[in-house]
């Protein structure tokens, strides 16, 4: 990524370093708020693990040749759980007996949202009666890059500052709770992004957008990404179909109020496949692109761990819109600078490439 001007790096350089002050009396009520919630997700774990324990004990009572399995697993869980509560809730005792808080003052380098999804085959009941079932789980976790180190903040600040920004916040030094938080000023390179503040997608001035006909790689692009998006939603509409189908063929069709949802998602996906398509053949038939002048508002990568396998986004907020781009753009490109979008004409959520500096990039 390009860096700062050189008299910006010196100036921030001596007000990075992170200092501690004493907790204030609404530092101190933060941190008994946090307390008082892990004791609430403490006490409601303790109620499901006693729930699940009762139910396994009954089915060992009710099925002969029962192993011992069942518990060694429920154990290991149950420790598991034990040890990140356990943790949690010391760290914050720690911060609050300790009387200080870490200060940060500096730049923000980058941003990043982290994602991770989760999901389990569960087995309830043993032999033939055992019962399957699955479940999934997302948790999103927001952190700024500081001086070279990344902190962990919530939801608002992250979508209050940006890249550029110099900004002030208090953490607690064990458990990382975000105390208190200021935007002091915004960067070189961000004090003119309200000059372009104001522009949606919707209400993006028509001077901006100039057409122009579409290369034969891009129609190759295009047709490629076309066919890579309806068949992902082909499959998801199948998956969907299953149960329905299932229940119809066997004479249950009532059961259908009970997965109501299914339903529903599943004419969102033909009708998202229908648009998508109506959209494409558009876009073909008139041959033609937009080239769209925008400014670059602000950068963030997203890295998505789903079980083991782990995925990294890296996205440009513009006064259009945000769109995904590779990496080594990412790098490079600022906050503020004008950059050309490059889409089909009637394909709003892919982009071909990127004119930067009078030089195309293709995405």
């Amino acid at each position: 990524m390009k860096e700062n001007s050189s008299i910006n790096d010196v100036t921030f350089e001596t007000q990075s370093q992170i200092t501690q002050k004493p907790l204030s009396q609404r530092d101190k009520k933060k941190i008994k708020q946090q307390l008082v919630l892990t004791s609430i997700i403490a006490f409601f774990a303790i109620c499901l693990f006693g729930a699940i324990f009762y139910f396994i004990s009954s089915t060992l009572k009710s099925n002969d040749g029962f192993g011992a399995i069942p518990f060694i697993m429920f154990g290991i869980i149950g420790l598991v759980f034990t040890f990140i509560i356990g943790y949690m809730f010391m760290s914050t005792i720690k911060d609050a007996r300790s009387g200080v808080k870490n200060v940060i003052e500096g730049i923000i380098e980058d941003k990043r949202l982290d994602i991770k999804k989760s999901s389990s085959n569960r087995v309830h009941g043993t032999g033939a009666r055992g019962a399957r079932s699955s479940g999934s789980s997302t948790k999103r976790y927001y952190y700024i890059t500081v001086h070279g180190t990344q902190h962990k903040i919530d939801y608002k600040m992250f979508n209050e500052v940006s890249v550029g920004d110099y900004v002030y916040f208090e953490m607690t030094p064990k458990s990382g709770i975000l105390l208190d938080y200021k935007l002091l000023e915004k960067g070189e390179k961000t004090q003119q992004k309200s000059l372009h503040k104001g522009f949606t997608h919707a209400n993006y001035p028509a001077s901006k957008i100039k057409e122009a006909p579409m290369q034969k790689r891009e129609v190759d692009n295009l047709h490629q990404y076309y066919t890579q998006k309806r068949n992902y939603r082909l499959r998801i509409m199948g998956f969907l179909s299953i149960p329905i189908i299932g229940l119809w063929y066997y004479g249950f069709p009532f059961l259908l109020l009970f997965i109501f949802p299914v339903p529903i998602i599943l004419l969102y996906q033909l009708y998202k496949l229908i648009r998508l398509y109506l959209n494409y053949k558009k876009s073909i038939d008139s041959n033609r692109k937009k080239m769209i002048t925008t400014f670059i508002t602000d950068k963030t990568y997203v890295t998505i761990k789903n079980n083991n396998r782990l995925t990294i986004k890296y996205k440009l907020k513009t006064t259009y819109k945000t769109i995904d781009v590779k990496e080594e753009l990412y790098d490079f490109m600022n906050i503020d600078e004008e950059i050309i979008l490059h889409q089909p004409l009637y394909l709003n959520t892919y982009t071909f490439g990127i004119t930067y500096e009078e030089v195309y990039y293709e995405n």
